[in-house]
This record gives structure tokens, sequence and C-alpha cells, in this order.
């Protein structure tokens, strides 16, 4: 896939100044005028899908600072330690289910919008090293959803 492509699809998760973005925009421009260096390609496709795995991870911190909470105040919230909450935040730990609904609440974030970025980084893990069917997989499993819509 062009790393355009990566880069429109990555723009829909952030802000639109966003230092991640001109991050990883800095970062395609100047693998497109190295010569197309594959290696660097893919290093910059690896910090991209790190990224897009901390899509639920993202939400929750950028609503907890806007609202001025402390990591603190949503771990007592949540019954876990300040260190369990501070690796959900990062992405490095799992939320369960009903964390993410009391987050949701807590943070007055509309409850699918919370899941779907939960469950999208559930999906994104299971298929994270398995670039060339992931694709495939992901339109198997909306067909079987949804029904052949082509």
């Amino acid at each position: 896939m062009f790393a355009g492509t990566y880069l429109a699809e990555i723009r829909e998760f952030l802000p639109p100044k966003s230092e991640e973005l001109e991050r990883i925009q800095s970062k395609i421009k100047k693998w497109y005028y190295n010569n197309l260096n594959m290696d660097y390609f893919d290093y910059i496709c690896q910090i991209m899908t790190n990224y897009i795995v901390m899509m639920f991870a993202h939400r929750i911190k950028t609503a907890r600072e806007e609202k001025g909470l402390l990591q603190k105040e949503l771990a007592t919230a949540l019954n876990v330690d300040v260190p369990m909450y501070s690796r959900i935040e990062r992405g490095d730990r799992n939320a369960k289910r009903e964390q993410v609904l009391l987050l949701s609440h807590l943070l007055c974030i509309e409850q699918e919008e919370l899941l779907s970025l939960w469950i999208a980084d559930k999906v994104n893990a299971i298929i994270d090293n398995e670039n060339e069917v992931a694709d495939k997989a992901l339109k198997l499993i909306t067909k079987s959803r949804y029904g052949n819509k082509d």
C-alpha cells in the first residue's frame, strides 16, 4: 500500500494540528525522497501501526486531560492502582469491557465511540503481524456480518 494511503487513514484518528501527525508526515516525506528505501518504509508503517493500536488509549488520555482529572482519580473509580491505569492509558494493557463503560461515563464519551475504539484496538492487536492476510480477513468479516455489498 502506498505511504500516502497510510497517512490518510491515520489522519482520521489524529487532531488536525497533532505533533504526532506532523512527525509521521515528516518521516513519510523523508522515506519518499530517500530512493524509496523499503526498510525505512516498513519502519514508518510500524510507527503508524503502533499509533493506531493506541486509539482507545489516546482518546481516554485526551478526555482525562480536557476534564482536568488525575490518573489517580480514574484509577480509584476503576478500582485499580495508578500504575495499572497508566498502562491502560498508554496502551500497554487492555481495559476490561466494564472499565470501558465506566470510563465512558466518567469522561463523558459516548459508549459506542469508546467501545468501538476499544474493539478496534483489540482486533488490530490480533492481526498486527499478519500483514499479508489482515485486509482480506477484515473484508471477510465485514461480508459475513453485513452481506456482500460489492
